[in-house]
C-alpha cells in the first residue's frame, strides 16, 4: 500500500515462496504498484497450483494495464478447470477476467488513441451536465467478491467494511479498509471493490470526486 519501489525485489523472490497466502499477497502488492517489469512474472502465476494466487494475478494484471497479458487471461479460463473450486469462486474469478481484460482495452486506448488525440475523461464526456445538476454515487457496475481458501478452512464469512474514493470518471482511485476480517478477506475485499464500476456524485452537473463507505460480505 506504501508503493515504495525498493521493495519490488523483495516481493518478487516472495512470489516463490511455499506458503499461498505469501505468493497470494506479493501478487497483490505488485499490482497495487503497477510494478510493469512484474507482469511476465505475474503472468506466469496464472497457473499456480492455489485458486487465490491465480485470482489475485488475474487482478494484478487488469491493474497494471499490459496488453500483452489479454491472451494469458483468456486462458486461464480454461486453466481454472485443473482446480477444484465451487460455481461461485468460479463466476467470481469470469468477473475479475473481464474486468481485468476491460481495464487492458482501457489502458491500451490511453497509451495509442486511433486518431492521435487528446482526451476527455469519459466521465465528464458521457454526462449531460445541465440534465442532473445534482446527483449522489451510485454503482453501475458491481462484482461478485471470491472468498479466500483460509477462510474457506476456517468456515469463516462475514463483512469487511472499506471507504473508497470514488474519481470523476466512475472508477474507485483508493480503498481503505475500516473493519478487517482476516484469512486474506480484507485484500480480497478492496480487490473486489477496485473492479467495481461507479456513477460518480455530480455537483453543479460536473462529476466529483467522492468519499463513501461500503461493505464487501463473504
Amino acid at each position: 500500500m506504501i508503493g515504495d519501489r525498493k521493495a519490488v525485489d523483495a516481493l518478487s523472490y516472495a512470489l516463490g515462496d511455499p506458503d499461498s497466502e505469501v505468493r497470494s499477497t506479493a501478487v497483490f502488492a505488485l499490482g497495487l504498484m503497477q510494478d510493469f517489469d512484474a507482469v511476465d512474472e505475474i503472468i506466469a502465476v496464472l497457473n499456480d497450483s492455489s485458486f487465490d494466487v491465480r485470482y489475485d494475478a488475474v487482478w494484478a494484471l487488469g491493474r497494471i494495464g499490459e496488453p500483452d497479458a489479454e491472451d494469458h487471461l483468456r486462458a486461464s479460463l480454461v486453466s481454472l478447470d485443473e482446480l477444484r473450486v465451487d460455481d461461485s469462486r468460479r463466476e467470481a474469478f469470469r468477473q475479475a477476467v473481464q474486468s481485468a481484460l476491460e481495464d487492458l482495452r482501457t489502458e491500451a486506448h490511453a497509451k495509442a488513441p486511433a486518431d492521435g488525440r487528446p482526451r476527455r475523461a469519459a466521465g465528464v464526456i458521457s454526462e449531460n451536465r445541465y440534465a442532473s445538476p445534482a446527483r449522489p454515487i451510485g454503482i453501475r457496475q458491481s462484482v461478485r467478491p471470491a472468498s479466500t481458501e483460509s477462510a474457506m478452512r476456517a468456515k469463516t464469512g462475514g463483512s469487511v467494511k472499506v471507504r473508497v474514493l470514488v474519481a470523476a470518471d466512475g472508477r474507485a482511485a483508493r480503498v481503505y479498509v475500516t473493519r478487517r476480517l482476516g484469512y486474506g478477506l480484507d485484500r480480497r475485499a478492496v480487490e473486489t471493490i477496485l473492479q467495481y464500476r461507479f456513477v460518480p456524485e455530480l455537483q453543479g452537473g460536473l462529476p466529483q470526486a467522492s468519499w463513501t463507505d461500503m461493505e464487501v460480505k463473504f
